[in-house]
């Protein structure tokens, strides 16, 4: 028989917002994830920033991925998920912008740390007013 277990956790509608051009921790959102077993052998991961915007002059934009025990994520082997505008000077009204990532992770002898990371670019200030969340169902 074979069960599935999930991991969830919420932000606060705390405000959040980075600069950063390189991965920075989405505060609020990391997970730890069992090691594998006979019932559990990977996870698929949703990442969901509902409402996100990003200010800046030269269509600003934002990537979001997740970082696997502490090493960041790789475009090549890991899913990242980004959005941009098309306009290249915005103004004051920045439309949000909903992003989800889903990834599989699989799971190990050990248990796995996972953390949402986001990024800058083009020198963008990237924003989230309302809760995110992350989460994980294991399966096999």
């Amino acid at each position: 028989m074979t069960s599935s277990k999930i991991f969830y956790v919420q932000t606060t509608p705390a405000h959040q917002s980075t600069t950063s051009q390189t991965w920075a921790d989405m505060q609020g959102l990391a997970l730890t994830l069992p090691a594998a077993n006979a019932d559990h052998d990977r996870a698929l991961i949703f990442l969901n920033v509902p409402n996100p915007y990003a200010t800046g002059n030269n269509h600003p934009a934002a990537w979001f991925g997740l970082k696997i025990n502490g090493s960041p994520p790789v475009p090549t082997t890991m899913p990242i998920a980004c959005f941009s505008y098309s306009t290249q000077i915005l103004g004051n009204d920045a439309g949000r912008v909903p992003t989800t990532l889903v990834a599989e992770v699989k799971l190990g002898r050990s248990p796995i740390a996972v953390q949402a990371v986001w990024q800058s670019i083009r020198n963008s200030t990237v924003i989230v007013d309302t809760p995110c969340s992350l989460s994980a169902v294991l399966g096999n």
